[in-house]
């Protein structure tokens, strides 16, 4: 890249930092919840815990038969470990961190990145929705919210990529039991395409946070023992006959929304 392409590269990844700090939704820190600016008395729902309780309420972990490998609880801290350690890289927060060196997966993650051009912008960044009009008749009350694990821009272009980062190992993220719930029924219940229900409405999320940002594709990046694998986001996450029936179910969760 040369330098008058860098420049105009840097002057795009600041406009859209800019963009970033307008969303209105964000973790509460004090109050240790996520809130919404324009509602900030109502308590918003969580992303990642309405999706298990609506389509797949009953899974557990099964491995490949004849594989071992670490436990996915492992692979959760671990996550949430690389997780922690890229947004500081990213996001230049002040303060130290926990653990004198990074984990090789962060420094992976951010090799990966760079191999196939995708430059990050911003870690972590509050995505969500409060009321969503389904149709002229009705509208669902949704309070949902997540942060997105790393927004990136294709090098060179002013073009964006969301990124959901997994430490998963092969024994069990292919396997599954049973079948997601309606309207993903077909489907099966697997790690797999729990993170990618997670990938998909993260990024309606996001369009519907930040309309006027142009999103050309999501994917999960998993980082595992033996490298990173990629995983698009497919087609059947957010087909309009389903997408209509899931948002419904996801607004009338039988769980409560908890009140202040």
């Amino acid at each position: 890249m040369n330098h008058d392409s860098l420049v105009e590269h840097h002057k795009e990844k600041l406009s859209m930092l800019t963009k970033f700090k307008e969303s209105p939704f964000y973790f509460d820190v004090e109050e240790d919840r996520p809130k919404c600016r324009d509602q900030p008395d109502e308590w918003m729902r969580g992303l990642n815990r309405i999706l298990g309780e609506t389509f797949y309420p009953d899974f557990k972990y099964t491995s490949v038969e004849g594989k071992g490998g670490k436990s996915p609880r492992a692979g959760r801290y671990l996550g949430k470990r690389v997780d922690r350690e890229l947004e500081f890289m990213i996001n230049r927060r002040t303060g130290k961190t926990r653990k004198k060196r990074y984990h090789p997966y962060s420094h992976n993650a951010l090799d990966f990145l760079k191999r196939h051009k995708y430059t990050p912008v911003r870690c972590q960044v509050g995505v969500g929705i409060f009321d969503y009009p389904i149709s002229r008749n009705l509208v669902l009350t949704l309070k949902l919210w997540t942060a997105v694990d790393m927004v990136c821009v294709i090098t060179g272009k002013n073009q964006v990529i969301l990124v959901e980062i997994k430490c998963r190992a092969s024994h069990y993220y292919e396997s599954g039991n049973g079948k997601l719930h309606e309207p993903y029924e077909d489907k099966e219940n697997s790690t797999r395409n729990q993170d990618q229900l997670q990938i998909g409405f993260t990024t309606w999320l996001f369009k519907k946070t930040f309309p006027k940002i142009k999103v050309v594709g999501s994917f999960v990046m998993r980082i595992h023992e033996h490298g990173i694998h990629h995983y698009p986001l497919e087609s059947w996450v957010l087909e309009p006959r389903r997408l209509k029936v899931a948002l419904t179910k996801m607004a009338f969760s039988k769980k409560t929304v908890k009140s202040s």
